[in-house]
């Protein structure tokens, strides 16, 4: 559970406040328009000053059909309630924690939960979320998908990816965050990221997935520590391959589970859990910077690589 100074570590000490391009949301929420017909829809992460949620959803509430706006906001511990009988600002009597007691009362009537939650905390939202049973769209970082709590939602289909996936995103920082770059006045930074929801009935497959890559032998290697092929790429994926093959997240991005069962991540984790679909490889001895380590995730000629989907022919 994500605690007052949890936040406070996140929202500081992590510099997660990341505002989110009025466009993105826009690019995103435009495909799920009827999902919010007649629905309550609550922004648990959104300062009404600032977010470009709260003015996207103030923006298109009427010709959408949304009954109601919910936004709270942490630190400051502001709310904002936008019905047919108007707009009511307010002051929480804590500061704004999207667990606190006071913020679940105030957005328990939600229908649908849509914000961009502090990255750090990615994990311990996308839980909450899912076990709250409603409806959701929210922003994460491309690589939340080898978190072992998301990737065993992701399996169950109970969240999927939202239209727009796995691309980098501008986000408005603070004056002091490390970035040089200025878009109208304003500093930003570029994140990749996805869209992660439950509208619908999962992750629609636009076509059926094939690189026309046939298997040789001379062009795949295993890797030092794990019984499977190291493909570099989603377009380098062999079509005929029967054994597992460690394909790179972007292969989610057009999975096919009529062509390939997705068996599991293999990452860089302490410990396995095959039924859960966690996989690690043999211990290995590797260097890291000036340093030998041991590695039990994807090793390949000595050197660890990034985490890989395991995937496997049917």
């Amino acid at each position: 559970m994500a605690t007052n100074e949890t936040m406070r570590r996140a929202k500081g000490g992590k510099k997660d406040e990341f505002y989110t391009q009025y466009l993105t949301i826009k690019d995103e929420m435009i495909h799920h328009k009827d999902e919010f017909k007649g629905s309550i829809v609550a922004c648990p992460c959104d300062d009404y000053d600032l977010s470009n949620f709260c003015k996207f959803f103030e923006d298109v509430k009427e010709e959408w059909g949304i009954k109601k706006l919910i936004f709270t906001s942490y630190p400051s511990g502001k709310y904002r309630i936008v019905d047919n009988q108007g707009v009511t600002d307010g002051e929480l009597e804590g500061d704004g924690d999207y667990q606190s007691d006071e913020v679940q009362e105030l957005i328990k009537e939600a229908d649908i939960i849509a914000t961009n939650p502090p990255f750090s905390l990615f994990k311990e939202f996308i839980i909450w979320v899912v076990n709250s049973g409603k409806k959701f769209c929210i922003l994460g970082r491309g690589e939340s998908i080898f978190v072992k709590e998301i990737f065993e939602f992701y399996k169950k289909n109970l969240i999927w990816y939202g239209k727009i996936r796995n691309v980098g995103m501008m986000f408005q920082v603070p004056n002091d965050y490390n970035s040089d770059k200025i878009v109208n006045g304003k500093k930003v930074c570029k994140v990749t990221c996805s869209w992660w929801t439950n509208f619908g009935d999962g992750q629609e497959k636009e076509q059926p997935f094939d690189t026309g890559v046939s298997y040789n032998s001379n062009n795949y290697r295993k890797y030092d520590n794990f019984d499977a092929i190291h493909v570099k790429s989603r377009n380098e994926i062999p079509m005929d391959y029967d054994g597992l093959i460690g394909a790179p997240s972007s292969y989610l991005d057009f999975r096919d589970d009529d062509v390939f069962e997705i068996v599991g991540l293999l990452n860089h984790y302490k410990e396995s859990n095959e039924e859960k679909g966690w996989f690690i490889g043999e211990e290995r001895w590797i260097k890291k910077g000036d340093k030998m380590v041991i590695s039990k995730g994807p090793v390949l000629d000595g050197k660890a690589v990034f985490g890989r989907i395991l995937i496997k022919r049917k």
